[in-house]
């Protein structure tokens, strides 16, 4: 390469069109420093699954994203979960997860899921259920594609230098990091030990990609001494899902935190910024840098990630008039003339 270099230099070879093809084509074949800013694409996919969705659809919506995750040429996906609907029959969730992983197939590419609610809660919902069928359930299903799947689901891999780890959200099952059961969306002692473990063994990795599926950060208390051993380690981002809309949440001791919106999964009541679109990500990773750029599948053009303070307001809005109009007997929405007005009594003569 150096010969080559002087030769052109040296004006020994007068045409620069044939030095620049020469040097073109010794770059490229090039193998070791010269190529270490190669970039990685690593397309993510959010939830596909929510209650009263139609998976048929759903997965439809998946096949779109993809397919314009495969037209951007990713070298690997990622799901940050609800990739099934647990609450089904086994051999149901079977045919959905084979439904849905011959479409990841599809791609070509290889691709890694993390557990979502939807993928591992009971049929019955009890806060910190003990009913641990469907995460058993999984584990069957997804160590057949994925043999460094732990019974805790949990695992990791690589990718073009990079080191990916993939952390279990739900070991609490149902439960939420947004509720009023927050205390109990943790990650457990033996994960912890297990990813510590496994990022000791990867320091030297060009940077740590972890995922999984609710954004356990909203419970800082339990959170904080997971992001303590992430930011010890070359960590550049967390990705999440769950919420069904996508936010920034920015930089916190150099680690970015991202959450994906919905793939297929029930939308927003809301414009295309806040939830109401379904959307792909793309991860692109160059040296020390991470970016993520999304993919609206309305067609509708460019769509830029919400600031955490826009969707907080938004979510808060949602639960307070969700709140407002699923009203119960337990809970009635007002009293007028000394009549309390609920589901269980006719409504006041308002109109």
């Amino acid at each position: 390469m150096l010969t080559a270099l002087t030769v052109c230099s040296r004006g020994r070879i007068r045409s620069a069109l044939f030095c620049h093809f020469v040097l073109a084509a010794i770059l490229a074949g090039y193998p070791t420093t010269l190529r270490a800013q190669t970039e990685v694409k690593i397309g993510i996919i959010g939830d596909q699954t929510a209650v009263n969705t139609t998976l048929d659809a759903s997965y439809q919506v998946l096949s779109q994203g993809a397919k314009a995750l495969a037209a951007e040429h990713v070298d690997a996906i990622i799901n940050v979960g609800d990739l099934v609907e647990s609450t089904g029959a086994p051999d149901q969730v079977r045919v959905e997860f084979s439904q849905a992983t011959g479409i990841l197939d599809g791609t070509g590419k290889p691709w890694h899921l993390t557990p979502g609610d939807h993928d591992v809660d009971p049929p019955n919902f009890v806060p910190n259920s003990g009913d641990d069928s469907r995460k058993r359930l999984y584990y069957d299903l997804y160590h057949t594609r994925e043999p460094k799947l732990t019974p805790g689901l949990w695992h990791s891999f690589d990718d073009s230098g990079y080191h990916f780890v993939s952390l279990n959200s739900q070991e609490r099952l149902d439960v939420d990091p947004r509720w009023g059961d927050v205390f109990l969306t943790q990650i457990s002692r033996e994960q912890t030990d297990w990813l510590k473990q496994d990022l000791d063994a990867h320091r030297n990795a060009k940077g740590i990609i972890v995922f999984l599926h609710q954004p356990l950060w909203y419970n800082w208390a339990w959170w904080a001494p997971v992001h303590a051993l992430l930011r010890s380690y070359p960590v550049r981002a967390v990705i999440a899902g769950h919420f069904h809309y996508d936010q920034d949440e920015g930089e916190i001791d150099h680690i970015r935190y991202w959450v994906i919106g919905a793939t297929g999964g029930l939308l927003k009541p809301a414009d295309r910024d806040s939830g109401g679109v379904n959307e792909v990500g793309i991860l692109s990773l160059r040296g020390n840098s991470v970016e993520m750029r999304l993919i609206a599948l309305d067609g509708g053009g460019p769509l830029p990630f919400t600031s955490r303070i826009d969707m907080d307001r938004v979510q808060a809005l949602s639960v307070i008039l969700g709140n407002l109009y699923y009203f119960s007997g337990k809970n009635q929405i007002c009293v007028s003339g000394g009549t309390i007005y609920g589901l269980a009594a006719p409504r006041p003569n308002w109109y």
